[in-house]
């Protein structure tokens, strides 16, 4: 007996078994999206023509078959992940996810030419983690040899931007209106760029003079200190608004909240445009908006603030991640024995 077919609805529908030698398998009815019952026999005869290849063959062929995509949904499902990453695999998944499991290397080739153009080598190392880990999991699980997965080389640049003093001012005043207050944040407070654009008015403790950042990028929440150029910055933003108890503080020129572009799985700083313009004002070149917090962590650690502390203040996971900065503080101790007469 071959696969018999039935009309449902529009559509009509294949079941029955296979025989293959001795052995009968069966198939269980499914949709074969089509309309007119030719067609649907076409489709029927493909599937079972698959069936025969895939038992005469053995597990291997199986295998071959087996795409990206299905071992990014392994992972999701076994491992259930923090929401990024979900994101993540879900952006892999539309960019490279129909490649077959056994071409995961050409895949990733393809990534880096295409969705990874543009992006700096520690940020496609990052990627390449969330990639291996996941097709390493589903290849372990389903039993597939993969290929070797071009690995990505850090930047190996020891030296920190920052600006000076005055550059610093120069650029916080080329800000547009109402972007300077978060220039003014990002300058004094070390956050990151998705930190300011969520911060909401109920975290803004002026009498304690605190910021509470309730979500990270790491995942960890924390308090710090609100600076003082900070503390009259959000004031003033705070009764321009008529003191409000809630709701995002920074809104762009049409009085809006920046778009998080990690809630909706893309990529890109939300402050990219209006920063680049300052930049452009200022006549300052090479400092991207996440420039901020290296300036503001260059500054604090030249100020005689400790690794530790300066981990805990801008939510790094460890102190490893902050390291870099002890050689600025060791440049800016040189600098000042050199002015000595």
């Amino acid at each position: 007996m071959s696969l018999s077919y039935r009309k449902r609805g529009k559509c009509w529908y294949a079941r029955g078994t296979v025989r293959i030698g001795r052995e009968v398998i069966t198939v269980k009815e499914f949709n074969t999206g089509c309309s007119i019952r030719a067609d649907a026999e076409a489709v029927g005869a493909a599937e079972e023509a698959k069936i025969r290849v895939s038992t005469l063959d053995g597990p291997k062929a199986r295998q071959c078959e087996i795409t990206l995509a299905e071992l990014f949904t392994d992972y999701i499902e076994a491992k259930k992940p923090k929401s990024y990453l979900i994101r993540a695999l879900m952006d892999l998944t539309k960019s490279i996810g129909h490649y077959r499991a056994t071409d995961a290397g050409e895949a990733w080739l393809e990534w880096l030419q295409t969705r990874g153009k543009g992006l700096s080598n520690d940020t496609k190392v990052t990627w390449r983690g969330r990639y291996t880990a996941a097709v390493n999991f589903g290849a372990e699980l389903k039993g597939i040899h993969l290929p070797k997965i071009m690995q990505i080389r850090r930047d190996t640049r020891t030296s920190t931007i920052y600006l000076s003093k005055e550059d610093q001012e120069k650029l916080i005043a080329a800000y547009a209106a109402h972007a300077r207050p978060i220039a003014i944040t990002l300058c004094f407070q070390g956050l990151r760029s998705g930190e300011a654009i969520r911060l909401d008015w109920r975290y803004v403790n002026f009498e304690r003079r605190s910021l509470f950042i309730h979500k990270s990028k790491n995942g960890k929440q924390r308090s710090i200190p609100m600076h003082a150029r900070v503390h009259e910055a959000l004031h003033n933003l705070w009764e321009k608004r008529g003191k409000p108890t809630e709701g995002i503080v920074f809104l762009n020129r049409f009085g809006r909240p920046f778009v998080d572009r990690s809630d909706i799985g893309e990529g890109g700083n939300p402050l990219a445009c209006v920063h680049k313009s300052a930049c452009r004002v200022a006549g300052i070149k090479g400092f991207t908006p996440h420039g901020w917090r290296h300036h503001w962590a260059s500054w604090m650690v030249m100020s005689g603030c400790d690794l530790f502390t300066l981990t805990r203040l801008g939510g790094w996971s460890s102190i490893k991640m902050v390291q870099r900065y002890a050689a600025v503080s060791a440049d800016h101790m040189r600098d000042a024995i050199d002015k000595l007469t």
